[in-house]
């Protein structure tokens, strides 16, 4: 099996172990879309966003779609807080609420339990763990530099 095909199928189960995960917990957050859930990462980085600032962060996604991803959190789960934009009155901006800061704590730790599980399935050594952390990094930082940097919206 190439590695790309080793990562695909890694990729494929650990989706489905969320999916199980979803299905035993019964959090309500196994209803959110993937983007939703980017969202709210991106909202617990940079409160008090603006929908156009946000959307930046999602180029070749209409500016609508990510509106209405957002009306969604706020009107039919209570995950995010709209407010007035102080320096133009007519603009809003959206924010984490407590109840979405507490779900996205939900999702992450659900995440980091799973990530367990896979660093439990190829039960690394301490060696071989930091050559995987010093790989990541890498990867990420390579990831960052083609789509953009993270923390601002890609140019």
């Amino acid at each position: 099996m190439s590695l790309e095909q080793a990562i695909y199928e890694v990729s494929l189960r650990m989706r489905l172990a969320k999916a199980i995960q979803d299905f035993r917990t019964n959090s309500g957050t196994e209803k959110l879309t993937e983007r939703e859930v980017l969202l709210l990462e991106l909202l617990s980085e940079r409160e008090g966003m603006s929908v156009l600032e946000v959307a930046a962060f999602f180029p070749g996604t209409a500016d609508s779609t990510i509106s209405a991803a957002l009306m969604r959190l706020w009107k039919e789960h209570g995950l995010i807080s709209k407010g007035i934009d102080m320096e133009n009155p007519r603009a809003r901006v959206v924010a984490l609420s407590e109840k979405g800061r507490k779900a996205l704590q939900g999702i992450k730790r659900n995440s980091e339990s799973r990530y367990g599980l896979l660093l439990e399935a190829i039960s690394v050594t301490p060696k071989e763990r930091t050559v995987l952390e010093s790989v990541l990094e890498r990867a990420l930082n390579y990831i960052d530099q083609r789509l953009g940097t993270v923390g601002k919206p890609p140019s």
